[in-house]
């Protein structure tokens, strides 16, 4: 199991949003900037690990990156007293919220084998994973469960980190969105802390992907109750197993069809499609979660269907997950190795 992966240095930056509701009035944006430095924020402590971590492109509208700086992501949180981890918008916080969800849509088939959440977390709670079909009367996640993963110790995120759950059953999905989320504990004690890393604010090119459940068991778009616009990094690892051009999984901006040929051997083509032109990211990782292949585009690719072809000749056989990284939208599958 990922538990780990590179260790960031985190800037506070305080500032003030309108929203639309009472649910949040200031919020503090602690916002990745180096990759070299250790975690040194309260009792958070780590050294740097190349393990699997945060894309290091975060290139287009807000997120403008470059291969040291980390941008167009952040954490937002109500405290503003060191360390500032109390309580979190996007995870545990004082309304009581019990979820955290990030929709996908699925054309033709395709199968969800875990689910990744870039996070910051510590404490004696646990959290799981549950993925849910769409409600066709909210919009929103629906009361068919699709899977879930098996719960995790809050203390075993201790880090700024893409942490791994594997649903249990993975969940097959045909032609239909679906929504991945993450479960808050139901009655946090005073040392927990979870936040997942969301876009920053209104930086995205998305309209109520990402979905909060209240206290009251209702759910709510983001972009409805809080007054603003992100996508949650909750990312589904999804793989499309159906054959055909026109098969896909889409989250905003991008679409990612199914690696070609999978299993491959010395050269695999990932293929995507852009709804705008957009610099690419691909990073590939192993078992462990280590990165063992990043290959970044240097111009933007245009609108429309792409492909870009990743040497696998220096890989052993086996399972890899791997990434596209388009405009700050990312999106997760994964391909198989024979030689």
């Amino acid at each position: 199991m990922i538990k780990k992966l590179l260790s960031i240095a985190l800037v506070a930056e305080i500032f003030s949003v309108n929203a639309q509701t009472t649910r949040m009035h200031v919020v503090k944006s602690e916002t990745s900037i180096s990759l070299n430095k250790a975690i040194t924020n309260g009792s958070m402590q780590s050294t740097n690990t190349d393990t699997l971590k945060a894309s290091s492109m975060m290139p287009g509208g807000c997120a403008v990156g470059t291969n040291t700086v980390l941008s167009g992501y952040a954490l937002y949180g109500f405290d503003v007293v060191p360390p500032k981890d109390s309580g979190y918008v996007f995870g545990i916080n004082v309304y009581g919220d019990l979820e955290k969800a990030q929709k996908y849509t699925v054309v033709g088939t395709a199968t969800v084998t875990n689910v990744l959440i870039w996070a910051k977390a510590k404490g004696t709670s646990t959290i799981k994973v549950n993925l849910y079909n769409v409600s066709g009367t909210t919009k929103g996640p629906g009361t068919t469960n699709l899977g879930s993963s098996a719960p995790m110790v809050l203390s075993a995120m201790n880090n700024l980190a893409l942490t791994n759950f594997t649903i249990t059953v993975p969940a097959v999905i045909t032609n239909s969105s679906f929504f991945a989320s993450a479960v808050m504990p139901a009655t946090p004690v005073a040392v927990d802390t979870f936040g997942i890393v969301s876009t920053k604010i209104n930086c995205n090119s998305n309209d109520s992907l990402a979905w909060e459940k209240f206290s009251d068991n209702s759910w709510h778009s983001v972009k409805t109750a809080e007054g603003i616009n992100v996508d949650l990094s909750i990312n589904p690892i999804v793989q499309v197993t159906s054959t055909g051009i026109n098969n896909y999984v889409s989250k905003g901006d991008l679409s990612l069809y199914a690696a070609s040929p999978n299993p491959a051997s010395n050269s695999i083509n990932i293929n995507f499609s852009l709804n705008n032109s957009s610099k690419v990211e691909i990073e590939v990782y192993d078992v462990t979660g280590k990165v063992v292949k990043t290959v970044k585009g240097e111009t933007n690719y245009a609108a429309g269907k792409n492909a870009i072809a990743v040497d696998l000749s220096n890989l052993e056989s086996g399972s890899y997950i791997y990434s596209v990284n388009a405009n700050g939208t990312r999106i997760f599958s994964k391909f198989i190795v024979t030689k």
